[in-house]
């Protein structure tokens, strides 16, 4: 072996060494800092701090940094240190109808959305800090306690609300409309679902969870196709959360 060989040996070696001794340093530091913070820490709220129940149904942050909760008897604003409620009240046509929350979200605008169980949408004014009813004068809803049990956006903007009796349409216009599908390669009608969670995949298709299985709906073509599932016998049906990765599955 002559001297250049024994050298770039030598530098190879040197390269290894140090690439060794940077993890083993990262490691160290790592596990340094997990022992000095081997525990997270948590702040527990329950009612005698301020909120309206201690059954908690959703949790949302807007875009002003506000965490809206959720509650089975009515909705809470919390600013990190107090809470400030919002229940239904008999006489006061602007107040949140529908106690148990079901769904919070907000829409391009800013405006807060609220679905509740037999309360329908609740829109917030965060101006006047009231609530506005928007489809409490549409003809099939204005006898109807029903409820919002999911509310997502399209990449038009448009509101998709699944509610105890199918899907709904809300567009930017404000125009409502309810969806009547038909199944795949069939023209029989779809029936009313109990729609509890909605989720559009990467292609425009509407995944509903309901309370009898899933189905994928076809904006384009109006169909619906169920997806089957293998319950066991006797097991509940019911779909409460649909989940997309990364990847878009």
């Amino acid at each position: 072996m002559n001297m250049s060989t024994q050298h770039n040996t030598f530098f190879r070696l040197t390269k290894r060494q140090w690439r060794t001794a940077v993890l083993l340093l990262f490691f160290t530091v790592t596990l340094g800092a997990k022992a000095k913070n081997p525990e997270l820490s948590f702040d527990a709220f329950y009612q005698e701090n301020g909120l309206p129940n201690n059954h908690v149904q959703c949790i949302f942050q807007d875009s002003k940094g506000w965490i809206w909760v959720g509650t089975s008897q009515g909705l809470s604003r919390f600013d990190g240190y107090t809470f400030v409620n919002f229940l239904p009240q008999t006489n006061d046509s602007t107040s949140l109808r529908g106690n148990l929350i079901r769904v919070i979200q907000e829409d391009a605008s800013g405006n807060l959305l609220i679905g509740t169980e037999n309360g329908g949408l609740n829109v917030f004014d965060r101006n006047l800090e009231i609530f506005r009813h928007p489809l409490q004068n549409h003809p099939r809803l204005r006898y109807k306690n029903y409820s919002v049990n999911d509310i997502v956006f399209d990449a038009n903007g448009n509101q998709w609300i699944g509610t105890d009796f199918g899907v709904m349409v809300l567009d930017t216009a404000h125009q409502l409309q309810i969806l009547s599908p038909v199944y795949h390669q069939s023209n029989k009608a779809f029936p009313t679902e109990f729609v509890r969670h909605l989720k559009f995949d990467n292609s425009g298709n509407l995944w509903l969870g309901t309370n009898n299985g899933l189905f994928i709906y076809s904006p384009q073509t109006n169909e619906i196709r169920q997806v089957q599932l293998p319950f066991a016998d006797g097991q509940s049906r019911e779909i409460w959360e649909i989940y997309k990765d990364e990847e878009g599955q």
